[in-house]
């Protein structure tokens, strides 16, 4: 048994050679690059694009944001859920079980190829296709979030480690594209709970990156900047030979104080069935 579950009726999946399959007989099956796919019938977001996760991956590549990805892979423990790993840069740094989610396709194809002893899935955070109570540890790196799912997929005692941007998270970038560059709240807010989670810890890490031309194309390709910021801006940051920008994460840990309820076969049914 996997720590899948059916995102038809919320059952445990098995895994053959070629497919998942739960007791009811919902079979899904295993794409050639070894993720599957557990999104439920109907529209959804297309979630990050080729070109930003390509962007993403050159950029984390580099090392810039490394400092983060040891502290998170210092912290996890036991199975690790990336819930909206992306192209599975942080993830890929932990030891033991990892199961990467993402709604993006593309993301999760890229994720898959990189690490193949991980296990990836196509899926929503707010509806996570994973058995209640079978993760120990929950990433969420500036990610959409759903606490009451992550409450529901962890053990006891487990823990969630929610990065959020800082202050002066890429200020001097913000500075050079936009003129009202501040962020939508001063600090990193604590998270509204109302369940099992408790926030435990609080840490902020700072790093200040030199950063050459191609990073910094990079970078403000992977960002939402690429998307909203005037296109005059953006190619006069582009046409730099370099910036020093600051890197700014509040780093929040959240732990699991009870356990959530089970379903009568054991198994906690998928949110929304």
């Amino acid at each position: 048994m996997s720590v899948l579950a059916c995102p038809s009726c919320g059952l445990g999946l098995v895994r053959d050679e070629v497919r998942y399959v739960c007791r009811r007989g919902h079979s899904f099956d295993v794409a050639r690059d070894g993720y599957v796919n557990l999104l439920p019938p109907g529209r959804h977001p297309e979630g990050d694009s080729r070109a930003m996760l390509h962007a993403r991956r050159a950029f984390l590549e580099r090392g810039f944001y490394a400092p983060l990805a040891d502290e998170l892979a210092g912290r996890a423990s036991g199975t690790t859920l990336d819930a909206g790993c992306g192209e599975g840069a942080y993830l890929r740094r932990i030891d033991g079980p990892r199961v990467g989610i993402d709604i993006s396709k593309a993301a999760i194809q890229l994720a898959a190829r990189r690490d193949p002893g991980g296990l990836y899935a196509v899926a929503s955070v707010h509806r996570l296709p994973l058995v209640g109570g079978s993760v120990d540890t929950v990433l969420s790196v500036f990610s959409h979030r759903s606490y009451p799912e992550f409450a529901r997929v962890l053990r006891p005692g487990g823990r969630v480690l929610l990065v959020e941007p800082g202050p002066d998270h890429l200020l001097e970038l913000r500075r050079l594209l936009s003129d009202d560059p501040r962020m939508r709240r001063e600090t990193a807010e604590r998270p509204d709970l109302d369940g099992p989670l408790r926030v435990a810890e609080e840490q902020r890490l700072r790093l200040v990156l030199l950063l050459g031309r191609d990073d910094l194309a990079n970078l403000l390709a992977m960002t939402p900047f690429a998307l909203h910021a005037p296109a005059e801006r953006q190619r006069d940051v582009t046409a730099r030979d370099g910036l020093e920008v600051t890197a700014d994460f509040v780093l929040t840990v959240l732990e699991q104080e009870k356990s959530p309820p089970l379903a009568a076969d054991g198994l906690s049914a998928v949110a929304g069935e």
